[in-house]
């Protein structure tokens, strides 16, 4: 798993968003990052109850390559059934194309100068080339994916279109992240406590969850 890809992502939407996490996995056995980072699922993607207000968020890793994972296809199928939020970035938008999530979608991924073809080396069966698009970023209809290099514009997508951030919190964010400082107007201080979010912020119901 590549864990930092998804890492800016997961504290800002903790910590601004007031998100819970909930890692999720195949089985109950820890998962071992790039870094060495060990991760111990809460719950499977057979066993895992699924609602609108949720946002699933997939990391990328070397798993996705390999070839399809039918029980990973069904989760995410299972995802957009509820209309779901779901967030791939890396080889993490591979099992969103492979649950065939990306054929009505615009939609990024790794290999951007490449346009589709890095998906179709990876897919059987993939629909979406027309739909391709060269940003780092992208998200429609409740599905965002991103290029792996892009993390810091992976996250600030989420934080605006799942999680609600009015442009002048998010601006704030990104000075924040971009080593300026903006006097912690946001509430966003870099030695502070996780807190309650900046004033006008969407929450997405009183316990919402992320999901790996």
């Amino acid at each position: 798993m590549v864990e930092w890809q998804i890492a800016l992502a997961l504290a800002s939407l903790r910590r601004v968003g007031g998100v819970r996490v909930v890692p999720i996995g195949f089985g109950p056995l820890a998962v071992v990052g790039l870094s060495g980072l060990r991760i111990i699922p809460e719950g499977t993607f057979l066993t895992t109850k699924l609602e609108r207000r949720d946002l699933v968020l997939v990391p990328g890793g070397d798993v996705w390559e390999r070839c399809e994972m039918a029980t990973m296809s069904a989760f995410l199928h299972r995802a957009g059934l509820f209309n779901t939020w779901i967030a791939g970035i890396g080889t993490g938008v591979i099992p969103i194309a492979y649950a065939r999530l990306l054929r009505e979608r615009e939609h990024s991924s790794n290999g951007r100068a490449e346009g589709s073809s890095w998906l179709e080396a990876y897919v059987q069966g993939y629909e979406g080339r027309a739909l391709h698009r060269p940003q780092s970023v992208t998200t429609s209809d409740r599905v965002t994916t991103a290029a792996g290099t892009a993390s810091f514009e992976f996250a600030a997508e989420l934080l605006q279109e799942f999680a609600g951030l009015r442009p002048e919190q998010l601006a704030a964010w990104r000075r924040l992240h971009a080593n300026v400082s903006d006097g912690d107007a946001s509430g966003m201080g870099p030695n502070s406590e996780p807190r309650e979010p900046a004033q006008g912020l969407t929450r997405r119901g009183d316990v919402p969850r992320d999901r790996i």
